[in-house]
């Protein structure tokens, strides 16, 4: 093997290397974008359910749910990244003191 072979055997593994870098992150962005637009769309779709729930909703609002419903089926049929784990919770009510008193 001449000195150009090897020259361009590095060159190559070098481009290969940097190839698989770039897929990786470009992965990486199309997950982020994915994630983004759903939490988004979820964002909005909570409003609009508060807004129905609390009695402010207009006519456009069960029209605006289902729209917004079909959205994210669409995005994760997809392939798209919905995460739906509930990010609060109701506090947990401690359990009252055994009195000793009058024992």
């Amino acid at each position: 093997m001449g000195f150009m072979d090897k020259v361009m055997e590095v060159g190559n593994q070098a481009a290969t290397a940097v190839n698989q870098a770039v897929d990786k992150g470009q992965a990486e962005l199309d997950r982020v974008n994915s994630k983004r637009k759903s939490d988004a769309l979820l964002r909005d779709l909570g409003a609009l359910v508060f807004l129905r729930d609390s009695g402010r909703g207009d006519a456009t609002t069960d029209t605006e749910i289902a729209r917004i419903i079909a959205e994210i089926q669409a995005h994760e049929a997809g392939g798209g990244v919905i995460d739906l784990a509930v990010k609060t919770s109701a506090p947990v009510a401690s359990a009252p003191e055994a009195s000793t008193e009058g024992d």
